[in-house]
């Protein structure tokens, strides 16, 4: 079910929605969406979160920089991630991680390489 929503993730990045305000960010349920891809999720910190429509409603490109403990228990530094927000009636109902690394910065900030 989880590549579905990255599928479909990859598919509505950009674009204009009908919601007019982003939803407020849950930190909770998007630390958890990070349990796959950091070592230890629970010690995230975000910064610079942003949130854009997306082509579909329901559906948000979330952006931001994420720092967390590494290995050796200690913070790696903050690193840009891409990711969706998708929701219900308003409220966030699921985060999905796109990419993290300088890749997923540059597509945050619309940059591509030619």
């Amino acid at each position: 079910m989880k590549n579905f929503y990255l599928l479909v993730a990859c598919l509505l990045i950009g674009g204009s929605s009908f919601a007019a305000k982003p939803p407020a960010i849950n930190q909770k349920a998007l630390k958890e969406a990070f349990e796959d891809t950091l070592k230890d999720a629970d010690s995230a910190k975000f910064k610079d979160l942003t949130q854009t429509p997306s082509e579909t409603a329901g559906a948000w490109r979330l952006c931001g920089s994420v720092n967390a403990k590494n290995s050796y228990g200690a913070y790696g530094g903050y690193e840009p991630f891409l990711g969706m927000t998708f929701v219900e009636k308003g409220k966030p109902v699921q985060y999905v991680v796109l990419g993290m690394g300088e890749a997923a910065g540059m597509v945050c900030r619309g940059e591509t390489k030619q």
